[in-house]
């Protein structure tokens, strides 16, 4: 098994709802990747992502919080509690080629209900007092207890 990274762990989570071929990832850092609405298969414009989360009714972060962290009021999260949670963010486009890009990461915990909130605080506090990002060999880990080993 190689090492596990931000893109193939996010790539799994989106497969898991029918999504990893939504986007084209066009930038990876250590804990999220950047990418645009189109259908790495086809190249076609693409804006099932938004359209899922939209329907299946996910969960929008407080205004200051995605403002904060993110750059941006359009920030939803994964619902149900699951571990890890995605968190997919919609930035207005910079160019005239896509209405948007997305800001995909994998978190821990979603900050939802006392538990989950006391865990994504102590994975945020943690990642600000140490310098480090989220552990993408964590998330992996539990990428594996939630879908089973099936990369």
């Amino acid at each position: 098994m190689s090492t596990p990274t931000s893109k193939s762990n996010i790539l799994w989570a989106l497969r898991s709802h029918g999504l990893d071929e939504s986007v084209t990832v066009t930038q990876v850092l250590e804990n999220k990747v950047f990418a645009w609405p189109v259908n790495s298969k086809t190249g076609l414009v693409d804006h099932s992502l938004m359209i899922y989360v939209m329907l299946n009714d996910w969960p929008q972060d407080p205004n200051f919080a995605s403002l904060h962290f993110h750059g941006t009021r359009s920030a939803v999260r994964e619902p149900g509690g699951v571990h890890p949670a995605l968190q997919v963010c919609f930035h207005p486009s910079p160019n005239d080629l896509y209405p948007y890009f997305v800001e995909v990461d994998l978190d821990e915990s979603a900050p939802r209900g006392l538990r989950g909130a006391l865990w994504h605080g102590y994975e945020v506090l943690k990642g600000r007092v140490t310098g480090r990002k989220t552990d993408q060999t964590r998330i992996f880990n539990l990428l594996c207890k939630r879908f089973g080993d099936t990369t």
